[in-house]
């Protein structure tokens, strides 16, 4: 895990949901953020821990997340094992990237939206610019995958990425698949709550990072609005 944010901390908790993970490895900018989300979440693998450099958090990992603010790249494909897969999160402006030129060249690449990713997302932006891959290179869109009208991994070795944007749909989507299938009674009920951007509710200090947020909708440059359960 690379980051220690808000968008780190929840692909710490849903990939053990999903898969079986003996050891989580944080590594962060900020070590005592990267500190209170392993403290925060050691019971999700028998091996929670902070590390020390980004090239000690990948080392021999089978899924990576990269969910960070950085302009230039910190994961390096040198670090890479083979059949790992990649989650990244962080880079969403054609100037920033997260990954170098040789991990987006060297992954079958899935997006959300081919032509918002052709777009927005720097980590591709710049690796085409690089001269490292074309617009070609991206194999098509998770949500192909997930209907069936693509296959995913190909082989057991390939290395896999996808490179996440986000879109309105997918929020809508969570959100009205969680409350039309949750309980009726109190304890599942949804409530609204308007949140800066800084993940906080208006008013108070209750960070919504520690919440179980099924989906959100922007009101506008100061707040979001999330739906929680």
């Amino acid at each position: 895990m690379l980051g220690s944010g808000i968008q780190a901390e929840a692909h710490l908790v849903s990939i053990p949901m999903v898969r079986t993970i003996r050891e989580i490895r944080v590594w962060g900018r900020h070590r005592t953020a990267a500190e209170r989300v392993v403290d925060a979440h050691k019971s999700a693998a028998d091996v929670v821990r902070v590390t020390d450099s980004a090239e000690e958090a990948v080392t021999g990992a089978d899924i990576i997340v990269t969910a960070t603010t950085a302009t230039a790249p910190i994961l390096d494909s040198t670090w890479l094992s083979r059949g790992v897969h990649i989650n990244a999160v962080g880079s969403c402006v054609p100037t920033a990237r997260e990954l170098d030129a040789a991990t987006v060249a060297a992954a079958c690449v899935f997006v959300d939206d081919r032509e918002a990713a052709l777009d927005e997302a720097g980590d591709l932006i710049l690796a085409i610019a690089d001269g490292a891959v074309t617009s070609e290179h991206l194999a098509g869109r998770l949500g192909d995958v997930i209907i069936g009208q693509l296959p995913g991994r190909l082989q057991p070795d390939e290395i896999t990425l996808f490179e996440s944007l986000g879109l309105g749909a997918e929020d809508i989507a969570a959100a009205n698949h969680v409350y039309s299938t949750g309980p009726a009674d109190d304890q599942g009920a949804f409530a609204p709550h308007r949140v800066d951007r800084h993940g906080r509710r208006c008013g108070t200090s209750r960070c919504l990072g520690r919440l179980p947020i099924v989906g959100f909708y922007y009101l506008g440059s100061d707040s979001i609005n999330c739906f929680t359960r």
